[in-house]
């Protein structure tokens, strides 16, 4: 139970709730006919700053800020995870060591080809 529906007995509905870092386009105010008219960033969530019109925290990786925007869409397509700078994920990796012995690479004799003799005409 969660605790919106412990205080009002209704479930939340969690339809449109993205994964934090999930990728979103947000439109561009005066973008022009050659340039780029969206740019592509990260959801954080949902501002509550403002009534009435919905806002989105978003974070834009090539500048490392926050912004809060309107005119945000979902990126439907990617399905893969997002990587945030900082983030550590190969947590269980092993360390490597002094003690580890290490790998020696056996070079491989490739036998060399050929030049294919060129193609001969079926005519008569």
């Amino acid at each position: 139970m969660t605790p919106l529906q412990a205080a009002t007995g209704k479930k939340p509905d969690l339809r449109g709730l993205r994964e934090w870092g999930d990728k979103v386009w947000v439109r561009l105010d005066g973008g022009d006919k050659f340039g780029g008219r969206v740019k592509e960033g990260q959801w954080i969530g949902v501002s509550d700053a403002t009534e009435g019109n919905k806002s989105y925290h978003i974070y834009w990786p090539d500048t490392r800020r926050v912004s809060t925007e309107h005119s945000v869409y979902n990126d439907k397509t990617s399905a893969e995870i997002v990587r945030v700078e900082g983030e550590n994920w190969d947590i269980n990796l092993p360390i490597p060591s002094e003690q580890t012995p290490s790998t020696t690479s056996i070079p491989i004799d490739v036998p060399q080809q050929r030049d294919p003799s060129p193609p001969r005409s079926h005519r008569i």
